[in-house]
């Protein structure tokens, strides 16, 4: 062999293992980094020569963990979507108050009953009578109050759906660059383990918002589709998709908004969704915009609609007792129309003073506070249960839901953690061994440089011979 290939394979030992000592040195920089995957110079031989032999580098590779990977995207999906609809049923519960020890709606009604008794057994009493109509204005306050915080968090998923919808289309264009980057790096021979790395991050981020599924395409891109078939991104492109308020639409006018399943975005939807007139939804996170609206609807309708019965309703009870002079004939409560709940408020001729609470309706009115009887709105039915009883199944239906919702919460986090923990183990840096492979490395590269000087030592030599 030739001093000059013995130079020659030298220097490519000391090339390729400076390319080595890189890889490991960037692995061991990076190990704590979430989602950064163990990297892999791979090395060949290669001829300098008849009889001898080098090496070179003749590619990269990042180590995957495919089936791991899309476990993790669907429980990331399932995760999302569960602990979305957990945050806004807690949202409904501290709205509510259902969970302190005096919910405002339940202790106002029973306030309001509790008055009433007190005014039927001194009805001539004007404290009694002022008593009555603060337990009115209390209660329909209440019911306002609620009704405007209705309103409000309506409001907010509808502007948490518009910036998902925005954060989506931003994810999936960051897909669509590292798609072209990682192309053009793999035509070109460069290694594309951290572009891929990143482009994991961004699909993980995509997988919070609705389930994905990825399929390979050439130069090391991906192909990016619902589970259902829905396009997201296939090519230079993604996808754009537009929210109005009420539906998403594709970038050619599709509307999407059922096909994009899983995640928060769904979560969103389903609950500001209202499938009027058909049957409500029965699932726990469904249509509970609608379900707090016309519960709510309920209570206040409880008091102002006028049915003989039997049972009498407050307020035929109140409407057909004996009127003496000065007293308020009918109307104890008023609302605008029968759907405006916000608008419940006692009659205006009981705040200014100019008439007063019927004497006679005492009696009356408590028996048909305290009389069982059946109340319906959407997701709810309370059979033989009086008015307070409307009020405490209004809250705890809310409640329930709330907490079913959170304990299925719960096992979807842990299955998350489990299967990125899963990932991270398959694919990450193991510290030690990367750490006994850059020694091996820096031997290997020891010996080529060292084999380098021996080699010009010699030619130096040689030359002062000649």
């Amino acid at each position: 062999m030739s001093l000059t290939s013995a130079l020659s394979i030298a220097l490519s030992g000391l090339k390729t293992t400076t390319a080595q000592l890189q890889t490991a040195a960037n692995n061991v920089a990076n190990a704590q980094n979430p989602g950064y995957t163990q990297k892999k110079t791979l090395v060949s031989s290669v001829s300098f020569g008849t009889g001898s032999g080098g090496a070179t580098v003749s590619g990269y590779l990042r180590v995957t963990d495919d089936a791991l990977s899309t476990s993790l995207n669907n429980a990331t999906s399932s995760a999302s979507y569960l602990d979305t609809q957990d945050k806004y049923l807690q949202q409904v519960q501290a709205m509510l108050g259902s969970n302190s020890d005096n919910p405002p709606l339940s202790n106002a009604l029973a306030r309001f009953q509790a008055a009433w008794t007190e005014f039927s057994a001194a009805p001539e009493s004007a404290s009694q009578q002022a008593s009555v109509i603060q337990a009115g204005v209390d209660l329909a306050a209440q019911v306002r109050n609620t009704a405007s915080a209705i309103t409000a968090l309506n409001r907010q998923v509808t502007n948490d759906i518009s910036t998902t919808v925005t954060s989506l289309n931003a994810s999936l264009s960051k897909v669509a660059l590292l798609n072209s980057q990682i192309a053009t790096a793999t035509s070109s021979g460069q290694p594309t383990g951290d572009l891929e790395d990143e482009r994991d991050r961004v699909i993980k981020e995509i997988a919070a918002i609705t389930n994905v599924t990825t399929l390979p395409r050439p130069n090391g891109q991906l192909a990016l589709y619902t589970p259902g078939g829905l396009l997201l991104i296939d090519g230079p492109a993604a996808e754009i998709f537009s929210y109005d308020g009420t539906n998403i639409t594709s970038g050619s006018g599709m509307n999407v908004t059922n096909s994009l399943n899983g995640g928060r975005l769904q979560a969103q939807i389903q609950f500001n969704y209202d499938g009027s007139p058909a049957a409500v939804g029965t699932a726990s996170g469904s249509e509970v915009i609608r379900k707090l609206n016309d519960q709510l609807q309920a209570v206040a309708v409880a008091f102002t609609t006028s049915s003989a019965g039997p049972p009498e309703t407050f307020a035929y009870a109140y409407n057909n007792a004996t009127t003496a002079t000065g007293e308020l004939a009918a109307g104890f409560f008023t609302i605008n129309g029968t759907n405006d709940a916000s608008s419940f408020v006692v009659n205006a001729n009981l705040l200014d003073g100019s008439q007063t609470v019927k004497a006679a309706s005492g009696l009356g009115v408590v028996a048909a506070l305290s009389a069982p009887r059946n109340f319906t709105a959407d997701g709810l039915a309370v059979n033989n249960g009086t008015y307070t009883d409307l009020g405490t199944a209004f809250l705890s239906g809310f409640q329930q839901a709330a907490n079913i919702v959170h304990s299925q919460s719960l096992p979807a986090q842990q299955q998350q953690a489990f299967y990125e923990q899963s990932l991270a183990n398959a694919t990450g840096v193991n510290v030690d061994s990367e750490l006994v492979n850059l020694t091996a490395l820096q031997s290997s590269y020891a010996a080529s440089a060292n084999v380098i000087s021996t080699i010009k030592q010699m030619l130096e030599e040689l030359k002062g011979i000649v």
